[in-house]
């Protein structure tokens, strides 16, 4: 994915969604903060510049405390000049002396990445690189690296548009709207970069609700008793009946950009109407199930063969001798 294509998409971990339907905008929020992290660790900034935002946010205030910790460690020793008259500023320019620190950063690694990990978000921020303002810098930072320390490494990932993304966080709305919204999100996880997928709906319900698969659920939700299961497991028994299976997908096929087949499918295939229409999809379907039955064809005449051996060979055994 070019880098124009990801300014558009939030690149996060799908462990995020498990507390979309029990805390809406907790969870939005944290793919927002997650989301921007991860972009940033891929955003070009030279030590230049990295130094300069530091400096800055030292004088200023906003610094993560750790990096702080480190500068003023720097400023304390005198390794590090500070200009106490001007704070940096040479009018209305903010031009400091970055040349101490900016060798620092270049010599040790560890100051390096925690001053260009808050340089690049503040850059993200104050240019609305993504189309949104991050508020605090610091606490984005802690809070995605909260997030990145509990569930990284072996997290699934999904790739989640922006587009739309606001309005679920922002207003109210029904049940059916979340479930949409999850549902979708949960067929993309599976699709990710492949054009399109076999699956099945409840593979596709473990990932809208936050799970790669279902070993992963927790035995809360796959509980035969209503009460043990709570609210989540509850929407997750009420969401998998045929008729919510069939509709959701239905739905997702008319206003989400899906495109999808079942029919003569153990399970269904999906796809997106920018990868694949419906009927490239039922054509590649029809193509796999007719490959299947030939090769459940050529299995069967294997068998056959050796059992029609094994008949020959009985045949002959009991055949009486001749005289």
């Amino acid at each position: 994915m070019n880098e124009e294509k990801q300014q558009k998409f939030f690149h996060v971990p799908i462990v995020l969604l498990r507390e979309l339907f029990t805390d809406k905008e907790k969870a939005l929020n944290e793919i927002i903060q997650y989301g921007v992290w991860n972009f940033s660790k891929k955003f070009p900034m030279s030590i230049d510049n990295v130094a300069k935002q530091t400096m800055y946010g030292f004088y200023r205030g906003g610094l993560p405390s750790e990096l702080y910790k480190r500068i003023k460690k720097l400023t304390d020793n005198g390794l590090v000049e500070l200009d106490e008259d001007y704070n940096g500023f040479l009018g209305k320019t903010f031009e400091p002396d970055t040349s101490a620190l900016s060798n620092f950063l270049a010599d040790d690694d560890g100051l390096k990445e925690l001053a260009t990990e808050y340089a690049a978000v503040n850059t993200i921020h104050n240019k609305n690189i993504l189309g949104l303002r991050v508020g605090s810098v610091d606490r984005l930072i802690k809070q995605a690296k909260d997030i990145h320390k509990k569930f990284l490494p072996n997290a699934l990932w999904l790739w989640l548009a922006q587009a739309g993304f606001f309005e679920f966080r922002d207003k109210e709305k029904p049940e059916y709207d979340l479930m949409q919204f999850a549902y979708y999100l949960g067929i993309r996880s599976i699709l990710g970069t492949k054009k399109f997928w076999h699956t099945n709906h409840l593979m596709i319900r473990c990932r809208a609700f936050g799970y790669s698969s279902p070993k992963e659920l927790p035995s809360f939700i796959t509980s035969n008793d209503e009460l043990a299961r709570g609210r989540l497991g509850n929407l997750f028994k009420k969401y998998s009946s045929t008729h919510h299976k069939a509709k959701l997908i239905n739905i997702l096929r008319l206003n989400w950009g899906l495109t999808a087949y079942s029919k003569g499918v153990n399970g269904v295939m999906v796809s997106m109407k920018g990868n694949m229409s419906q009927i490239e999809l039922i054509a590649i379907t029809k193509e796999r199930q007719l490959t299947n039955r030939l090769k459940r064809q050529k299995e069967e005449d294997k068998e056959n063969e050796l059992k029609a051996l094994e008949l020959m060979k009985q045949r002959h055994q009991t055949r009486p001798p001749t005289s």
